[in-house]
C-alpha cells in the first residue's frame, strides 16, 4: 500500500473545510479507496523532509505551496518594519536548503496545482511568493492538475512541462445534496424576482471580489434581475444599500445557504482572471447551473458547453452578464443540460484513478533514475 503524505492535512475539521473547501477531503477519500494510504502532515513536517523517511512515505502531495511556507507571507505590520529586500534574502536561503533537503530524501512530490502563483502574490508579498512557488516546481516530480486546460498555462509560466494527470474535482452534491427547484430556493432566501439570478459566490480577495461584478450587473441586467453576493468578506465590497436588486449574504456561508443560492440561480459568475481552478464552478455543475467566467484553466473542462464565456475584446463582464440577463429559455436549458453532462463526466473515482496513476509514476522515475 502506497503512503502518501498529504499537506495541508486534507481530514482536518473546520467550517473552512468542511463548507468552502470540502474538496481535500473528497479527494483524500478517493485515493484511499483506490488502494493508498493519506498521511496528513503537518506544515512543520513538510518543511524537514529529513523527516519523510521516518514517515515511510512513497510521495508528498502538495497543496497550496503558501499553506506550507506560510510564514514567508507577511501581513501589513511587519511590511511595515521589514525591507522587503530583507525578506526576499531571508526567503531564499530557506527555501534553497529545503530543496537540497528534498533532493537529498529521494521522496518524490506532487504538486496539485490549484494556483499558478498564490492570492498573497501581489506588492510586497511577490518576489518571496514567486521564489516559493518557482522553488516547489523545481522540487515537483509531477503535477497533478483538476483540467487538461490547466496545463498550457502552467507551461507557459514555468517554462517547461513536467510529468502530469488530469484528476477532475468530483459533484459537490456530496455536501449539499440533491438539487431543489429554484422557486423554492428562492422562496426559503426570502427573495422574489421574475428576472434571472445571479450569484457570486466565495471568498472576496484583492484579486477576486464583486466590485466589477457589481458594476457591470447594476449597468448591464435588466431591472426585475437579482445578484446574490454570498462569502467571506463579501461586506467589504457591498452594502444592502447600495441596491435593492442586490442580495447580500456575508461570512462563512453554511452549507444548506449555500444549497439553496446555488440551486435558485440562473447563472453562477467567477470574474477572477487567470483563475486556474475554481470550486465555485464545479459546484455550479453540480447543480447543473451555467457560469459566467473566462475560458482559461480548468474552467474550459468543469464548464464544457455550460458558459458565457468573458471575453475582454467583446464586451467584457459587462457584455457577458447583458447577453445572460437576455438568454433566451431554450439556449438556457442547453448551457444547463451541458453543465449535467459535465456533472456525470467529471467524478471523485476518476481523480482517485488519476492520481494513483502520478504516484506510481513519479515512484517510477525516482528508482529507474536510482533514487
Amino acid at each position: 500500500m502506497l503512503k502518501i503524505g498529504m499537506c495541508p492535512n486534507p481530514f482536518y475539521e473546520t467550517d473552512w473545510s468542511r463548507t468552502a473547501n470540502p474538496n481535500l477531503i473528497w479527494q483524500a477519500e478517493a485515493i484511499e479507496q483506490k488502494g493508498a494510504e493519506i498521511i496528513p502532515l503537518t506544515r512543520k513536517q513538510v518543511q524537514n523532509p529529513a523527516l519523510w523517511h521516518t514517515l515511510h512515505l512513497d510521495v508528498v502531495h502538495l497543496h497550496w505551496p503558501a499553506a506550507v511556507f506560510n510564514f514567508i507571507i507577511r501581513r501589513k505590520q511587519i511590511q511595515m518594519v521589514l525591507p522587503q529586500m530583507f525578506v526576499v534574502k531571508w526567503a531564499e536561503r530557506i527555501l534553497k536548503k529545503w530543496e537540497k533537503d528534498v533532493l537529498k530524501s529521494g521522496i518524490p512530490i506532487v504538486w496539485q496545482v490549484h494556483d499558478i502563483l498564490s492570492h498573497h502574490a501581489v506588492g510586497y508579498n511577490y518576489p518571496a511568493d514567486l521564489m516559493m512557488h518557482e522553488t516547489i516546481f523545481r522540487s515537483t516530480d509531477g503535477l497533478l492538475l483538476n483540467g487538461a486546460g490547466s496545463l498550457q498555462p502552467v507551461v507557459d509560466f514555468y517554462g517547461i512541462e513536467k510529468p502530469y494527470c488530469v484528476a477532475p474535482l468530483g459533484s459537490y452534491r456530496k455536501l449539499y445534496g440533491e438539487p431543489i427547484p429554484r422557486d423554492e430556493a428562492l422562496s426559503r432566501l426570502g427573495i422574489s424576482t421574475h428576472g434571472m439570478v445571479f450569484s457570486y459566490l466565495g471568498t472576496a480577495r484583492p484579486k477576486r471580489n464583486p466590485a466589477a461584478t457589481i458594476e457591470a450587473f447594476l449597468q448591464q441586467a435588466n431591472e426585475s434581475d437579482v445578484l446574490i453576493i454570498a462569502g467571506n468578506n463579501m461586506n467589504l465590497y457591498v452594502t444592502e444599500q447600495l441596491d435593492q436588486r442586490i442580495k447580500l449574504f456575508s461570512g462563512v456561508i453554511p452549507a444548506k445557504q449555500f444549497h439553496e443560492i446555488i440551486c435558485a440561480s440562473d447563472f453562477v459568475i467567477n470574474d477572477g482572471k487567470k483563475y486556474l481552478t475554481s470550486a465555485i464552478i464545479r459546484a455550479a455543475a453540480s447543480y447543473s447551473k451555467p457560469v459566467i467566467a473566462y475560458a482559461y484553466g480548468s474552467a474550459i473542462d468543469m464548464a464544457k458547453n455550460a458558459a458565457i464565456w468573458i471575453d475582454d475584446d467583446h464586451g467584457g463582464l459587462g457584455g457577458a452578464i447583458r447577453e445572460a440577463s437576455n438568454v433566451k429559455s431554450t439556449e438556457w436549458q442547453k448551457l444547463s443540460d451541458g453543465a449535467a453532462l459535465n456533472e456525470k463526466s467529471l467524478t471523485w473515482e476518476e481523480n482517485g484513478i488519476a492520481s494513483m496513476a502520478l504516484y506510481e509514476q513519479v515512484i517510477a522515475a525516482r528508482k529507474a533514475n536510482g533514487n
